[in-house]
This record gives structure tokens, C-alpha cells and sequence, in this order.
């Protein structure tokens, strides 16, 4: 590990997309970054350069419109980037001077909601893209080395909204 001194500029820029017709619905939001550094060269600073979430709903009406169906998947998409490890002892960040890579993985999740008046009965599959190994993509899943992001998981519950 090293101590940077020093000012670190950076752009960042996030574009964001919503298209929808009677029943379908697409979100697309991008999140950009570039550094501009003098300074010794630190991989994107322990920062992905582009982080990508896209999301494609179904919704449709059920029970004689009593009852709304959602159906939808989220896949988020971030590249790679030189990982950080982070010192309890010390509460900071620390850049890896090996240089280590971590980023460019993807995250698949699956839900769906069904609601009726005030009431959210949910079920999502987080993280589906953790069962099965694609070729060329990272399968260290973590943000911060020795940090693992969440694994694969399901939940489900109820939201109840107390209004009218």
C-alpha cells in the first residue's frame, strides 16, 4: 500500500432511459466515469468505469383487474476496475499494489410482484447469474477485496402500505 498526496479529477456522467408501451416497460441507466491524474497510475481508481443497470418489466392486470402482475428482471453490469481493500483499524480504503482487477461481472435478478389495493406480495431471485460460470466475465463477485457482494438468494414477503 501506498499514500497518495494530492488532488484526484474526475468526470462522471449517467444517462439514463425509460421507454414503455401499455404493458411492457425498459429502464437504462449508464453511469460513466474518466480521470484525469498526473499522479502515479492507479487503475480508475479503484472505480468502474461504466456501471450499467437495465430493467424490463411485464405488467398486466389479473382477477378481473383486481389484482396487478409484475414480472421483471434487473441486470446490472460493471467493468472492471483495480480493487481496493479497506482497513477497519485504520477506516480507510486501500489501493492493492499488485494491481489486482476485480469488476466486469454482471448481476441477474428475477421477481415478481403481484398487488392488490395497498398490498405487495413479492418473490425475487438475486444474483441468478452466480449458479452458472459464462466465459470471459469475472466470477469473483466483490466490490472490495475480501468483501464479497451477496450471493445468491431468494426473498419474498409483503408489503402492506397503510393508506388509502
Amino acid at each position: 500500500p501506498f499514500t497518495q498526496f494530492g488532488t484526484q479529477a474526475y468526470y462522471q456522467m449517467e444517462m439514463n432511459f425509460f421507454a414503455h408501451s401499455k404493458h411492457l416497460y425498459f429502464n437504462q441507466t449508464a453511469n460513466i466515469k474518466t480521470f484525469n491524474s498526473s499522479l502515479p497510475a492507479i487503475f480508475n481508481m479503484g472505480q468502474p468505469v461504466l456501471r450499467t443497470t437495465t430493467t424490463l418489466e411485464y405488467k398486466m392486470p389479473a382477477f378481473k383487474k383486481a389484482m396487478i402482475l409484475t414480472l421483471g428482471t434487473n441486470i446490472q453490469y460493471t467493468s472492471k476496475f483495480q480493487t481496493t481493500y479497506y482497513r477497519p483499524d485504520a477506516a480507510t480504503f486501500v489501493v492493492d499494489a499488485n494491481q489486482t482487477e476485480s469488476g466486469n461481472y454482471f448481476e441477474l435478478d428475477l421477481y415478481a410482484v403481484a398487488r392488490v389495493q395497498t398490498v405487495d406480495v413479492f418473490l425475487k431471485a438475486e444474483h441468478i447469474n452466480e449458479l452458472f460460470v459464462i466465459p470471459g466475465f469475472n466470477t469473483r463477485y466483490q466490490y472490495i477485496a475480501g468483501y464479497p457482494i451477496q450471493p445468491y438468494r431468494i426473498q419474498f414477503g409483503l408489503n402492506w402500505k397503510f393508506y388509502n
